[in-house]
Order: structure tokens, then C-alpha cells, then sequence
């Protein structure tokens, strides 16, 4: 099966100080969108899937 090709890369600037939890990520309704937070710059960001 071919698993890793649904797989994103959100990045490296996460706060390393905040522990990722599955409430730090959103999912669009129409699954187009990825919403994260817990970056060093206490920042969200919006990334297109």
C-alpha cells in the first residue's frame, strides 16, 4: 500500500517549548484546507492540501 502519499509536511518551525496535540490541527469541512497552530511566532497558518 502506498500510505505515504497522503502525507503532509506542516513545517519545522513548531514551538518546541508547546507539545503537539491533535486540538493544534483543523481540517476544513471541504478537506482542502489544514489550520495549525503552536508555532514560535505564536501564529496560525492555513495551508492548502
Amino acid at each position: 500500500s502506498n500510505i505515504n502519499l497522503n502525507r503532509r509536511h506542516l513545517g519545522d518551525n513548531f514551538d518546541e517549548r508547546i507539545q503537539q496535540r491533535h486540538q493544534s490541527f483543523v481540517v476544513t469541512a471541504d478537506n482542502r484546507y489544514i489550520i495549525s497552530t503552536g508555532y514560535w511566532d505564536k501564529s496560525f497558518r492555513v495551508q492548502n492540501t
